[in-house]
């Protein structure tokens, strides 16, 4: 299986919206891909997820760190 970072995809996708609950670890890995995507092209966008999924990066405070789309 091939994962989508090493594709030469000009967008990567992490859709978001199903999503019931994330804790930290979810948090720590969408923070690792956030990172790797900088350094390749800048391609990793967030697709906005529920109210309540939404805070925890509010509260943790990287909501503004993160590329999030509607």
């Amino acid at each position: 299986m091939q994962c989508a970072e090493s594709t030469n995809a000009r967008r990567i996708v992490l859709d978001l919206s199903n999503l019931d609950f994330i804790d930290s670890s979810g948090i720590r890995l969408i923070l690792a891909a956030d990172a790797r995507s900088r350094m390749d092209g800048d391609r990793l966008r967030l697709v906005r997820g529920r109210q309540s999924v939404h805070r925890v990066f509010e509260l943790t405070g990287v909501a503004e760190r993160l590329r999030f789309v509607d």
